[in-house]
C-alpha cells in the first residue's frame, strides 16, 4: 500500500484537507484516494444534472493553457505560459490548487511523466483536458461571444467627445 493510500480523511466536508493518523480503523474514515475520487464523481454528477458549468477566470486561463501546452502541461510550465500570455505572474501554488480543483470537477485528468535526472528522479504530474473540460471551455467562449455581440458600438464611445 502506498503512502497516499494509507492516509485517511474524515467523511465530513468541513475537514476535507485534514488527515488523521495513519492506520486508523475508525469506520467513519475513508482512504484519501477513495474520498477524493468520491468527491470528484459527486461534483461531476451534480454539474451534469444542474446543466451548469462554473469556471472562474483563473480556472479558465489554466484550462486554456493546459490545452496550449498539451503534452508538456505541468504546474511550473503552466505558470510560465500564463505569465507569458497574460503578463501576470501567478504563484505556482495557486496554479497547483486550480489544477486540482479542475481535476476534481472532471475537467482535467493527470498522470505522472517519466522520471528525470535533472529533477532528482522526480516525475512531473502532467495534465490533460477531458471532454467535459472542452465542453466547459466551449460554453465559456459562447457566453462571452454572445454578450460581446450584444454590445452596441456607441457604448464604446467615450462620453464627452
Amino acid at each position: 500500500m502506498s503512502r497516499l493510500e494509507e492516509k485517511v480523511v474524515p467523511l465530513s466536508f468541513h475537514r476535507l484537507h485534514h488527515t488523521s493518523a495513519v492506520g486508523t480503523t475508525n469506520k467513519n474514515h475513508l482512504p484519501y484516494k477513495t474520498f477524493r475520487l468520491s468527491i470528484r464523481i459527486l461534483l461531476t454528477i451534480y454539474n451534469l444534472i444542474m446543466g451548469r458549468i462554473y469556471l472562474g477566470e483563473f480556472e479558465e486561463i489554466v484550462l486554456l493553457v493546459v490545452g496550449v501546452l498539451y503534452e508538456d502541461a505541468y504546474a511550473v510550465a503552466i505558470a510560465k505560459e500564463i505569465a507569458k500570455q497574460t503578463h501576470r505572474v501567478p504563484d505556482v501554488a495557486a496554479v497547483h490548487k486550480a489544477l486540482y480543483r479542475l481535476e476534481d470537477k472532471g475537467m482535467l485528468k493527470s498522470r505522472f511523466g517519466e522520471s528525470e535526472a535533472k529533477r532528482g528522479g522526480k516525475r512531473k504530474r502532467l495534465f490533460f483536458i477531458t471532454p467535459y473540460g472542452k465542453k466547459a471551455l466551449d460554453e465559456c467562449m459562447e457566453v462571452r461571444m454572445n454578450l460581446r455581440s450584444q454590445i452596441q458600438q456607441f457604448a464604446f464611445k467615450i462620453q464627452g467627445t
